[in-house]
């Protein structure tokens, strides 16, 4: 028996007509009078300056001095250069754009828990989270360009943790929930990263990750970082707290004002590592500007 022979029946859900018209790709289309997905293919293809050109205005994004140039080739096909000239950041794109507008008091984030439990954050909400911590990490002398991790569960503090990196022009680097020590280590070591932002323990699949721990055994090999930032979810009295240990931003009296670094369009934003799984793992680089219409783009969302 080859894979051939053995039947697939997996359950395939195809839009309606109706649906189908309704979807930001399809706005995309009728927008530049493509018939369909194949013309938009071939002439991304053929016109890749012209395909995210078009992305970037069709998703609004933002830009404090717009580019003169969306791609310049000049160096050669290997060494493209993008948004010539522009500055940006995603906070503006993501947070900052909304500010004094009727979006602001709306919802920005819903999540749910294993245990069903709910959190809602508003966008003014989610703003102060991520000021608060900026601020955290401006006074730990973090700062443009510095490499600061992410190693936390999927909670909403973690989106905060991303977008408090990017405001201050730093690159944030995600780590998977579930990485022991080792893999930690190689990459904390590789990316020369300054800090990690963390939790006490994660919940997966109904156990209980001890997240906290685990990185500390990671850092007792990577030796680059001076801070971390503990978010403790269930008990601060089991955390193991260091000179480098900080605990995440609460609340306080009055409202913490940083404004967001804006910064060349192809600023790195975030460095993300492959699996690692045939052979060392590999860092590949993402840029305010590239990755905007790109997470728009695949959040099938024509408004942020």
């Amino acid at each position: 028996m080859v894979a051939s022979d053995v039947k697939q029946d997996f359950p395939i859900w195809e839009p309606s007509p109706d649906i189908a018209q309704q979807t930001t790709i399809a706005a995309f289309l009728r927008q530049h009078q493509l018939a369909d997905l194949q013309a938009l293919l071939d002439r991304a293809d053929a016109k890749p300056g012209w395909y995210w050109h078009a992305l970037l205005e069709f998703f609004d994004i933002q830009f404090v001095r717009p580019y003169s140039e969306v791609l310049d080739v000049s160096k050669g096909i290997e060494w493209p250069r993008w948004c010539v000239g522009g500055t940006t950041n995603v906070v503006l794109n993501c947070l900052d754009r909304h500010r004094d507008t009727p979006v602001w008091q709306k919802t920005a984030i819903i999540w749910e828990g294993e245990d069903r439990s709910r959190r809602s954050w508003s966008y003014a909400e989610l703003d102060a989270e991520v000021c608060r911590l900026a601020d955290a990490l401006k006074s730990r002398k973090i700062a443009f360009g510095d490499v600061v991790a992410i190693y936390m569960p999927m909670i909403p503090e973690a989106a905060a943790a991303f977008l408090a990196i990017a405001k201050i022009g730093a690159v944030a680097m995600p780590l998977f929930s579930g990485f022991g020590p080792q893999p930690i280590t190689e990459r904390l070591t590789d990316a020369e990263a300054r800090a990690v932002i963390t939790v006490d323990v994660g919940r997966r699949r109904g156990k209980v990750l001890p997240m906290k721990e685990t990185l500390d055994r990671a850092l007792a090999v990577a030796q680059s970082v001076h801070t971390v930032v503990v978010l403790v979810r269930e008990s601060e009295e089991q955390v193991s707290w260091s000179s480098r240990d900080v605990p995440w931003p609460t609340q306080r009296d009055g409202a913490v004002e940083v404004p967001t670094e804006i910064v060349d369009a192809e600023a790195p934003v975030m460095l993300m590592y492959s699996s690692g799984t045939t052979g060392k793992p590999k860092g590949t680089i993402h840029t305010h500007c590239g990755i905007l219409p790109r997470m728009r783009w695949t959040s099938g969302s024509a408004s942020i």
